[in-house]
């Protein structure tokens, strides 16, 4: 039977379906997180854009307010100033949900910048490879070293700190010329909260320094930490993480609050999980090897497929017009499972997915791969110099930066290491 399910309409607002015991979600807001994160829960307004969800008609509107947003970044903005090489943590499940939209105006072209994607063990090999192809292929890209790792093991940390230390070498070189002494390499490990950095960083110091917790806003202030001691190559700035102060696409909000990569008081779980269902589903018909539905079958006993069992309070039950929807699947799961409490239907499930027990999986998809092609067959005639060879792509995917610099960053004085 399906429970708790509810439709209402305010003014042209649909607000969708919610538990009848919990409040309505007009308006909510909340301070959560380490860094309070001050978040806001508001209707879909009509006109929702389901091409971007890949057919998914998100119903989980996530907001923010932006206050102490800028405020950590102008923080971070100034330290970043400071620093010599610039490592970007993104999390390979969702890697372009997790690209910050300001980092290319943070750093520039001026400092190395690294680009990571943490937890590779929870993605399946098929979509590592077809997005590393996806990046190293796009126009604008530029050679810099692209790396996949697993934070809490240490696979792929190892070439990453030579890659760190190959462009502390580059700036140190250039301080000499300037006539300054070199000094350890600084670098900033920077990107959205719980994503890994604090991991990753004590993957790289080869020792707990950093605290870390699979939760968002575990590290509340910018902190230097050093690998080595007094006779350290590297010292490392562990970082907030920072969300946009201005609001992101709710197709990019949706990924992260499923992945758990912002504040639980930023979103409501159940329609999270709703939609995460239907997203699952989704993917799995885009990239049968990115996502697999049959996990959910065989975990809660609810296939996601199926059309949904006529309503037995309808006098007249209509026919389905296709399969269940994401409230669906959840009504379905928390009858069977948790007694029709949907709420813990959604935290379990929600919890499954972020320990890994559904599988590898992206939620991910690369870009339409024709269109990009074509863009970077006929912007080659006016790059062909920054273009890299499939030699040098091959290299840059065991950590090797080999990229020659092109005649404009020569001349704007931009970083030249790749």
């Amino acid at each position: 039977m399906m429970r708790g399910l509810a439709f209402a309409t305010v003014a042209t607002s649909a607000l969708g379906w919610m538990a009848p015991a919990r409040p309505p979600l007009g308006h909510i807001s909340a301070h959560s997180g380490g860094y309070r994160e001050h978040c806001s829960l508001r209707a879909v307004e009509p006109g929702w854009d389901e091409a971007e969800m890949g057919g998914v008609e998100s119903k989980a509107v996530i907001q923010w307010y932006p206050g102490h947003v800028a405020k950590a970044e102008k923080q971070l903005v100034d330290c970043l100033q400071r620093v010599d090489v610039v490592v970007e943590l993104r999390d390979a499940r969702i890697p372009e949900a997790t690209a910050h939209p300001l980092v290319d105006g943070w750093v520039g072209n001026a400092k190395p910048r690294i680009v990571v994607f943490a937890r590779k063990d929870m993605v399946p090999g098929s979509a590592v490879a077809e997005w590393h192809r996806y990046l190293t292929s796009k126009p604008d890209y530029n050679g810099a070293p692209i790396f996949w790792v697993d934070g809490k093991r240490g696979a792929g940390v190892r070439e990453l700190k030579r890659a760190v230390l190959s462009a502390g070498e580059y700036v140190n070189k250039r301080r000499e010329n300037r006539g300054i002494r070199p000094r350890p390499v600084r670098a900033a490990v920077i990107g959205f909260p719980n994503v890994g950095k604090s991991a990753l960083i004590n993957q790289l110091v080869g020792k707990k320094r950093a605290v870390s917790e699979n939760r968002p806003g575990v590290t509340r202030s910018l902190q230097w930490i050093r690998i080595g001691g007094d006779n350290s190559q590297i010292e490392l700035l562990d970082s907030p993480g920072i969300i946009p102060a201005k609001q992101v696409d709710q197709n990019c909000a949706l990924k992260l609050a499923i992945c758990n990569d912002i504040g639980e008081a930023s979103y409501d779980s159940e329609r999270v999980a709703a939609s995460m269902v239907e997203l699952l589903r989704a993917t799995h018909s885009r990239r049968s090897s990115f996502v697999s539905v049959d996990v959910l079958a065989d975990r809660y006993g609810v296939d996601p497929r199926l059309a949904p069992a006529p309503n037995p309070l309808e006098a007249i039950p209509r026919p389905p017009t296709g399969p269940m929807t994401g409230e669906d699947f959840l009504a379905l799961m928390a009858d069977k499972h948790h007694q029709g409490d949907m709420f813990v239907a959604a935290q379990r499930i929600l919890a499954d997915f972020r320990k890994g027990l559904l599988g590898k999986l992206s939620l991910d998809v690369p870009g339409n791969e024709a269109a990009w092609e074509s863009e970077r067959k006929s912007d080659a005639n006016g790059r062909a110099g920054e273009r890299v060879s499939e030699e040098m792509k091959e290299m840059l995917v065991h950590g090797i930066p080999v990229v020659m610099p092109t005649q404009e960053q020569l001349r704007d004085a931009q970083f030249e290491g790749w």
